[in-house]
C-alpha cells in the first residue's frame, strides 16, 4: 500500500512539473514581444497609399498636354512639359525668388527664436503657458494672417504708426511675404530651440565657468554643440514649410506684379491658364526643388554632438 501511495505521489509530482513547464512556456509566449511592424505597418501602408496614388496621378498628368480649355487636345507630351519648364526664364526667376524669401525668413526666425528661447529658459513662472501662446500664430489659418499682413503694409499700422508708406508696389508685396513667414514661424521655432536648450547640462556650464571660460567660449563650445541638432531640425522644418506656402503669394499678387514665387506660378498655370499638364510638371519640379533643399540643409547642418 505504501508503494502504491508513493507511486501515485510520484506521478502527481511529475504531472505538476509538466504543467509548470507548460505554464512557464505559455507565459513566455505571452511575454514574447511582438514585432513593431504589426502596429506600425497598417499606418505606414495607409500613408504610402495616400502619398503614392496622388503622386502617380500627378506624374501621369504631367506627361500629357492636358488643358481644361482644350479637352480634345490631350496629346502625349512625354518630357516635353519638363523641357518647357527647364528652358523657361519665368520658372527659374520664380524659384530664385522663392529661395531668397525662404532663406531670409528662416534666418530671421532663427535669430529671433534664439533670443526668445534664451529668455524663456530663465522664466520659471508660467513657462508652459508662454510656450502654448507662442504656437498661436502657427495654428491660425494662413489665409487670415496673410490678409492681415497684406493690409498692414498697404494701409494698416505700418504706414499709420511707422510712417513707412510702401504703397502697393513690389516692395510692399515682398514685405508681406517676409513678415508673414517670420511672424508665423518664429513661435514654433522658439519652442524647438527651447527644447534644444534643455539638453544643455548645467554641470558643463559650471565646469566651464570654473575653468575660466568666457561667455563667448561657453556659447560656442558648450551651448551650440548641444543645441545644434535642434537648430538643424528647426531650419529644415521651417525652410520646407516656407517653400510650400501659397496663400501669401496669391494674396500679394497685385503688389508683386510680374514677380511670383514657384508655388504661385504652379497655381497660376493650373487654375488661371488651366494648363493642367504643365502645372503638374511644375509640381513635380517643385518637389525636386524641395528635396534638394532639404538634402542640402541636412548636409550643411549635420552635426555631431560633442557634449
Amino acid at each position: 500500500m505504501d508503494a502504491d501511495l508513493s507511486g501515485h505521489l510520484a506521478q502527481d509530482a511529475q504531472g505538476l512539473r509538466r504543467g509548470g513547464a507548460l505554464g512557464d512556456q505559455g507565459w513566455g509566449l505571452m511575454r514574447t514581444p511582438r514585432s513593431p511592424w504589426l502596429f506600425v505597418g497598417p499606418a505606414v501602408a495607409v500613408l504610402a497609399i495616400l502619398v503614392a496614388l496622388p503622386l502617380l496621378r500627378l506624374i501621369a498628368v504631367s506627361l500629357f498636354r492636358a488643358s481644361v480649355t482644350s479637352p480634345d487636345d490631350n496629346a502625349f507630351a512625354g518630357v516635353g512639359n519638363y523641357l518647357d519648364i527647364l528652358t523657361s526664364r519665368q520658372w527659374w526667376l520664380a524659384v530664385a525668388l522663392t529661395l531668397v524669401v525662404v532663406t531670409m525668413a528662416v534666418l530671421a526666425q532663427l535669430a529671433l527664436a534664439s533670443a526668445f528661447a534664451g529668455t524663456l529658459r530663465r522664466i520659471t513662472l508660467g513657462g508652459p503657458w508662454v510656450q502654448v501662446f507662442l504656437l498661436i500664430p502657427f495654428v491660425l489659418a494662413p489665409v487670415v494672417t496673410a490678409t492681415v499682413w497684406r493690409d498692414a503694409w498697404q494701409n494698416g499700422f505700418v504706414p499709420v504708426w511707422l510712417h513707412a508708406n510702401l504703397g502697393g508696389g513690389q516692395l510692399a508685396g515682398l514685405a508681406t511675404l517676409l513678415s508673414h513667414e517670420i511672424w508665423r514661424g518664429t513661435g514654433i521655432t522658439t519652442v524647438i530651440l527651447l527644447a534644444g536648450l534643455s539638453q544643455v547640462k548645467p554641470s558643463l556650464l559650471d565646469s566651464a565657468i570654473a575653468d575660466g571660460a568666457t561667455a563667448w567660449q561657453r556659447l560656442t563650445m558648450v551651448v551650440l554643440p548641444s543645441v545644434a541638432p535642434a537648430v538643424g531640425v528647426a531650419a529644415v522644418f521651417r525652410a520646407l514649410d516656407a517653400l510650400r506656402t501659397i496663400e501669401t503669394p496669391i494674396l500679394a499678387a497685385d503688389s508683386l506684379g510680374q514677380l511670383s514665387t514657384a508655388t504661385q506660378l504652379v497655381w497660376n498655370t493650373s487654375y488661371d491658364s488651366f494648363e493642367l499638364g504643365l502645372g503638374a510638371a511644375m509640381s513635380i519640379m517643385l518637389l525636386f526643388v524641395a528635396a534638394g533643399l532639404g538634402f542640402l540643409l541636412m548636409l550643411v547642418l549635420r552635426v555631431r554632438r560633442t557634449v
